[in-house]
């Protein structure tokens, strides 16, 4: 009996372990560190190109076209790369959309985010059963951001999201190159 207990105690610590791993992944996907910001939001927007929505993305960001000297934070690339996840999760499985485009372009020591698409919309002051828009705001919120989301019955919807573009300091980037980050 008490091997058919630790048998099954162990059968359960196995699951769970590979649950917290997967929550891991996906508080801070992997993609940012391999590719960067620009680049895991060219992976996410294939992968919901693959799900038959045209994504149209246009990415400008200091760091990766060589005009700042650091990366963001992990919380800013986190979140940027989030928001635009959550908002094409919704182009996918609400909008009725058949295009997207996401804009996302630093300026002015400020991110500007911009994602659009051409469904059916949806009236945003509406109450909701999901999490995605809450969690939206509150990773827009936790940076000192603002969002606006623009939309309509019939008419398409657009998520606007500013957030200030921190960046990593001497100390973090050291080490994370110690670490192989």
């Amino acid at each position: 009996a008490l091997a058919v207990a630790v048998g099954d105690a162990v059968e359960r610590l196995e699951v769970e372990i590979g649950n917290l791993r997967a929550l891991i992944t996906d508080l801070r996907p992997a993609a940012l560190d391999e590719f960067g910001t620009k680049g895991a939001l060219e992976t996410l927007a294939l992968r919901v190109e693959r799900n038959g929505i045209e994504v149209d993305l246009d990415v400008e960001l200091a760091y990766e076209d060589g005009g700042a000297p650091a990366r963001y934070t992990e919380e800013v690339e986190a979140a940027v790369y989030r928001i635009v996840q959550e908002a094409l999760t919704n182009v996918s499985k609400h909008s009725g959309a058949t295009k997207a485009r996401v804009e996302v372009r630093e300026n002015d020591a400020t991110i500007h985010l911009v994602v659009s698409d051409d469904g059916t919309g949806f009236d945003p002051a509406a109450v909701t059963a999901g999490f995605g828009l809450l969690g939206m705001r509150e990773r827009v919120e936790l940076l000192g951001g603002t969002l606006a989301i623009e939309s309509a019955p019939g008419s398409g919807t657009t998520v606007r999201v500013s957030v200030p573009a921190q960046r990593r300091d001497a100390d973090e980037r050291e080490l994370r190159a110690v670490n192989g980050g």
